[in-house]
C-alpha cells in the first residue's frame, strides 16, 4: 500500500507551479485530504476535481505494480472527462488512462468487471443496457389487457425488473406481490424473457446480477482489490443507495486506500427513479474543505446558511468562505 506525505505534495507542486502564472498553494485541509483516505465535503469552488487530479499523480508518480492498478468512479460521464482533463496536463497522468488503472463512472464499472462476465457465464448476450430502450420495448410487446390491469393498479411497466433481494435475484412484476395464474401476469413473464432474450437490461439490473456474482463467487471481491488497491469516488453525493451497497461491499476494506469526495449539499439525484438515496456517505461525519473560490464574501455568507450539513454552525462556518476576499 502506498502512503502519501506532505513531502510527496511538495515535490509535484514544484514540478507543477513551474509553469504557472498563479502557483498552487493547498491549505493544511487539503494536505491532509490527500494524504488520508477520509471522506471529504468539498463545497461549489474548492477545487475538487484538481485536489482528485492531483491525488492521482501524487499515486502514480510512485506506483511500480504493473497489474495492479487506480481506480477511479464517477456518477457521470462530465466528471469522468473533467478528471481526465485534469490529468492531462502533466505527463504521468497519462499512465492512468490505460492498463491496469480505470477511470470511468460506477456504471462503467460495474459493467466491465463484474455484471457482463456474470451474464456471458450464464449463457446470456447484452446487446444493450438502456432503460428508456428497455421500457419502450416492453409498453410494445405487452397486451392490451396487461396495460389495462397496469394502468387500473397504477403500476408502471418499468418496474419489471431484476432485484437483488435478501441474497437472490427476484423478478419483481408490478401490481403482483405474488405469482399469478392470471392473463397479465403471464403476459408480463413472456415478455421480459423476450426482452432479455434480445439482449437488453435495466441499468439497475446489472447491479442486481453483480451482486448475485459476488454472493456465490467472494473470492471476485478479494480479486477486485488485489488489482485496485486505490479506490477514490467523486460526486459521492449522487451515488444512489443500490451502487453504494455494491461498491462499499467490495472496496470498503482494510486492504484498500478507498476515499470519496463529493458535497451532500450538491445532492440532485437522491430518490430518482424510486431508488433509495445512499446514506453512508450523506448522512456521515466527514471533513469539509473549508475554502472557496468561487464566491464573493457576499454569497457566501448567504449560502452558508442553506448547508443541509449545518455548515453555518460556529465549527463548519468557514465552509464557504472565499478565501481571494479583499
Amino acid at each position: 500500500m502506498i502512503e502519501l506525505v506532505d513531502n510527496d505534495i511538495d515535490e509535484l507542486l514544484l514540478v507543477l507551479n513551474q509553469n504557472r502564472a498563479t502557483p498552487l498553494v493547498l491549505d493544511p485541509s487539503r494536505r491532509q485530504a490527500l494524504c488520508g483516505n477520509h471522506d471529504v465535503q468539498a463545497c461549489p469552488g474548492s477545487g475538487k476535481t484538481t485536489m482528485v487530479g492531483l491525488k492521482l499523480l501524487c499515486f502514480i508518480r510512485k506506483w511500480s505494480a504493473p497489474r495492479r492498478g487506480i481506480c477511479v468512479l464517477t456518477h457521470t460521464n462530465i466528471a469522468r472527462d473533467e478528471i481526465l482533463k485534469c490529468l492531462s496536463g502533466h505527463p504521468s497522468g497519462f499512465a492512468l488512462r490505460s492498463y491496469p488503472h480505470f477511470i470511468g463512472t460506477i456504471q462503467e464499472f460495474v459493467n466491465t468487471f463484474v455484471a457482463l462476465p456474470a451474464l456471458r457465464s450464464k449463457g446470456m448476450t447484452v446487446t444493450q443496457i438502456d432503460d428508456d430502450h428497455c421500457v419502450d420495448r416492453l409498453e410494445r410487446m405487452a397486451l392490451p389487457g396487461t396495460k389495462t390491469y397496469l394502468a387500473n393498479r397504477h403500476a408502471s411497466i418499468s418496474e419489471l425488473r431484476y432485484r437483488w433481494e435478501h441474497n437472490s435475484l427476484i423478478l419483481k412484476t408490478p401490481a403482483f406481490q405474488m405469482p399469478s395464474q392470471s392473463a397479465s401476469y403471464t403476459n408480463l413473464l413472456a415478455i421480459k424473457a423476450r426482452l432479455q432474450a434480445e439482449g437488453s437490461f435495466f441499468y439497475s439490473e446489472m447491479y442486481a446480477y453483480a451482486q448475485e456474482s459476488l454472493f456465490h463467487n467472494p473470492q471476485l471481491a478479494d480479486a477486485l482489490r488485489y488489482r485496485f488497491p486505490v479506490v477514490l469516488i467523486d460526486e459521492m453525493q449522487d451515488v444512489q443507495g443500490f451502487q453504494d451497497e455494491l461498491v462499499s461491499a467490495i472496496f470498503d476494506h482494510v486492504d484498500v486506500h478507498y476515499q470519496r469526495f463529493g458535497d451532500p449539499d450538491q445532492s440532485i439525484f437522491d430518490g430518482v427513479g424510486g431508488e433509495l438515496p445512499n446514506i453512508s456517505y450523506n448522512s456521515a461525519d466527514m471533513q469539509p474543505i473549508v475554502e472557496s473560490h468561487r464566491y464573493c464574501p457576499a454569497i457566501a455568507g448567504q449560502l452558508c446558511g442553506l448547508s443541509s450539513r449545518n455548515a453555518d454552525s460556529d465549527e463548519a462556518a468557514p465552509l464557504f468562505r472565499d478565501d481571494c476576499a479583499p
